[in-house]
């Protein structure tokens, strides 16, 4: 697998025994902090609080249901941010006015250029499929996004390409996509109670917008549509 597309972030070489240690800190809903490899990555900031509400679109708003485990004041150096999408419960109104504006955010296109427009200096576009390869001293990290049916939203990579699941953690390459857990979840045989506690949802009508169960359509009700 060849990886041309590089962001080159600041910094000096990274020991190895940073490299051969990692964490992963949950913040809450899609927030996560991974450690790895000797990067600090930050996916999907949202660090509204308990009685918050976010804009969905369509007319559409969830209040939050618990505190973030940390606060966004807290954070510790951060080296770059995925973003699977531009919603407010994925990249809140907080997050907006307080983050570092030349912090590098590795998204979608349409996500990059609503950050670009909101002062956010360093948004990195990617399109599906599209890898990039992040490098920090002699350190390196791999992305690649995926479209919004991939069944991980983030999966690792091995040196030679192999797809790991993410709790192998012995490569330093991390798969991304925009497919919100929710959907995943229900499409598995999940339940809509849990798919909505895990995505911290006043309303299971907001949860409800998640589930893509019955979202198919067969090649005959295809074939009757007249234009």
């Amino acid at each position: 697998m060849e990886w041309t597309n590089e962001l080159v972030l600041p910094g000096g070489d990274v020991a190895a025994s940073d490299r051969a240690q990692g964490s992963i800190f949950l913040v809450g809903n899609a927030t996560v902090i991974l450690s790895y490899a000797g990067f600090t990555i930050l996916t999907n900031p949202n660090f509204l609080h308990r009685g918050d509400h976010v804009h969905l679109g369509h007319g559409m708003t969830a209040a939050r249901r618990t505190d973030p485990a940390l606060e966004l004041e807290a954070l510790p150096p951060i080296d770059f941010v995925l973003l699977s999408h531009m919603h407010e419960d994925h990249f809140d109104r907080e997050v907006e006015r307080k983050l570092d504006h030349s912090l590098p955010i590795v998204t979608t296109p349409h996500a990059a250029a609503d950050l670009t427009s909101k002062g956010f200096r360093a948004a990195k576009a990617l399109n599906t499929w599209e890898p990039l390869t992040v490098t920090k001293g002699g350190a390196l990290v791999r992305v690649r996004l995926t479209d919004a049916d991939e069944p991980d939203r983030c999966l690792l990579h091995g040196p030679d390409g192999a797809r790991l699941r993410p709790a192998s953690r012995s490569s330093s390459a991390a798969t991304c996509s925009a497919r919100p857990a929710a959907t995943a979840y229900l499409e598995a045989g999940g339940t809509l109670e849990n798919a909505q506690a895990m995505a911290a949802h006043e309303s299971p009508r907001t949860t409800k917008l998640y589930d893509r169960t019955g979202g198919e359509i067969t090649l005959d009700e295809v074939e009757r549509i007249t234009i």
